[in-house]
């Protein structure tokens, strides 16, 4: 086989040995929840290393306003609530990943732009432009195995607890029970607040007889009495607004994060809001240290005024492990119906609306990678509530071709070494010539020079 037949051969051995290495090569921006890196990356004790980023969920801020009515019989009535949902960051160990910048890049790559930029713990913007440079590394290479003779190849918290609770009366003594005995029994002050009412009941008929007077004689008289009347009516309304603000109506705030599963086939999450503790210490005369009573009475009132927060639909995903840590995770939320039901009356719901929930959302991940005779860009942005905006790809060359080009200039290589090589010897070989030339024309030289000292 002639040499250069040999060559070529041995070099499309070296060829494939190269792709078979380089293949593994390829760079990535890696994700790993950080409830597996520990495991995975067997740093129990080390702190993660990397860039962390969290999922985003929906939460729901529960208000609700309790207004005291009687003492005897006990009666609250409810007076208003809204359910609103907002999006925050899940900090559960699921939901957070790590980003491995060694992960980016290797020997091979030139690394145009690797951007990550987040906000509040959430993926905004993540950017990422390689170039795999195997092409000029093989051709390198080619040269180097030339040289030197050998050929060397490359190598490759709890979420369904309660976040935030604040209770309270929304102004006033906070230190005195309204209503003396569990169920019944007033101190005075809702009476008084009672009377009130019924005072100012009686002052809008005579204002509204005053005024009806007014119209039909608009006499100085009667103007004095009109003025009188709206100023009693006025005075009286300001009183009873601060009796109810101040120790009769109870607001209690709270955050909550639904989680699954449901408690039934459609309904995806059920939640009842316990009655505060606080407004049956304030309002019943009630020792704070007796839990047990406190249980009860908890329990009595939720059947009274007890509200049941509802989201039905159907789940379109729950948390999953992925099986691969290739590229960046996302959610994407999907909407459910929210309901605000009394406990003791289900049928007619106080609110209904649909909200989108992402933890009851697909977990899905976009791949991103730069593999061997690769020039690519990632560009992808989120908006401000954690949910996918926009993705863009660009792939700046085609791989095959690259590869055959690669493999041609490589060839190209070993073709021009052995038409070096063949130059080479056809110049030693002349000069070996010329040299025995020389050596014949010498010794000719030395035997004519031996005939004429001899004759």
């Amino acid at each position: 086989m002639p040499r250069l037949e040999i060559l070529k051969f041995l070099f499309t051995v070296t060829f494939a040995a190269f792709l078979a290495n380089t293949s593994g090569c390829t760079t990535s921006v890696e994700s790993m929840p950080l409830k597996e890196y520990a495991t995975v990356k067997e740093l129990k004790k080390v702190v993660p290393q990397g860039i962390v980023y969290q999922l985003p969920t929906t939460a729901l801020d529960y208000e609700v306003k309790y207004r005291l009515v009687n003492c005897e019989p006990f009666q609250i009535d409810l007076h208003d609530s809204t359910v609103t949902p907002v999006t925050v960051v899940d900090q559960s160990l699921e939901s957070t990943f790590v980003i491995d910048p060694r992960e980016m890049t290797n020997w091979l790559k030139t690394v145009d732009e690797a951007k990550v930029e987040l906000s509040n713990g959430l993926l905004s913007i993540v950017t990422y432009e390689v170039d795999d440079k195997s092409r000029g590394a093989l051709s390198q290479l080619a040269k180097v195995a030339l040289r030197f003779g050998t050929v060397s190849t490359p190598g490759a918290p709890n979420l369904s607890a309660i976040a935030d609770t604040k209770v309270g009366f929304v102004d006033g003594d906070e230190s005195v029970s309204i209503c003396k005995d569990e169920f019944g029994g007033s101190n005075g002050y809702l009476d008084k607040a009672n009377k009130t009412k019924e005072k100012i009941i009686a002052l809008k008929g005579t204002f509204i007889a005053a005024e009806t007077a007014f119209k039909k004689d608009p006499s100085t008289e009667n103007g004095k009495k009109l003025e009188k009347a709206k100023a009693d009516l006025n005075k009286e309304k300001e009183k009873y607004s601060a009796l109810i603000k101040g120790k009769l109506t109870y607001t209690h705030k709270e955050r909550f994060y639904p989680i699954l599963p449901g408690p039934a086939p459609g309904i995806l999450y059920k939640h009842t809001p316990t009655i505060p503790r606080d407004l049956i210490v304030l309002w019943i005369n009630v020792d704070s240290a007796d839990t047990t009573r406190i249980d009860n009475i908890q329990t009595k009132l939720l059947d009274m005024i007890g509200i049941d927060i509802v989201i039905k639909g159907k789940v379109t995903n729950t948390y999953s492990k992925a099986d691969t840590y290739n590229g960046i995770y996302y959610r994407s939320p999907t909407i459910h119906q929210l309901l605000a039901q009394r406990t003791n009356n289900p049928v007619s719901p106080l609110s209904s609306k649909m909200v989108s929930f992402f933890q009851f959302g697909p977990l899905a991940a976009i791949p991103i990678s730069n593999g061997l005779f690769q020039n690519n860009r990632y560009s992808i942005k989120f908006n401000d509530d954690g949910s996918l905006k926009s993705f863009e790809y660009k792939e700046k060359r085609a791989r095959l071709e690259e590869g055959l080009t690669a493999l041609d200039e490589t060839l190209g290589i070993l073709e021009d070494s052995e038409k070096s090589t063949i130059e080479k010897e056809t110049a030693l070989l002349k000069a070996e010539k010329e040299r025995t030339d020389a050596e014949k024309e010498l010794l000719e030289s030395q035997g004519e020079l031996e005939d004429v000292k001899n004759p």
